[in-house]
């Protein structure tokens, strides 16, 4: 069975006027809990951290770049209500893409 390293590989993914550098959250990197003591808000957070690793396109109020850093990062979850979830389908895409890879 061959299996391509490279679909773990990060790639650019348009998000409205901006862009999202996002890698997909291996099985080894899930942060689900068997014990149910995780709350949802607690999962989409940390697939979110793990998946972006890098961004163009967001500024602050005045119009500056804002700068891809954990404080930003946090903001930019908390604040945009739908970005947990596209993460999570985009996620959900390169996963199932390196799924049939491997299938093939």
């Amino acid at each position: 069975m061959k299996i391509d390293k490279k679909v773990l590989e990060a790639e650019w993914v348009d998000y409205k006027d901006a862009r999202l550098h996002m890698r997909p959250l291996p099985v080894s990197a899930n942060p689900y809990q068997m014990t149910g003591n995780m709350t949802i808000a607690d999962y989409a957070w940390q697939v979110f951290d793990y998946c972006v690793i890098g961004w163009e396109g967001f500024e602050d109020d005045k119009g500056n770049e804002l700068k891809f850093n954990a404080d930003n990062k946090r903001l930019v979850f908390d604040v945009l209500d739908d970005i947990s979830n596209f993460v999570m389908e985009q996620h959900t895409k390169l996963k199932d893409r390196f799924q049939d890879e491997v299938k093939n």
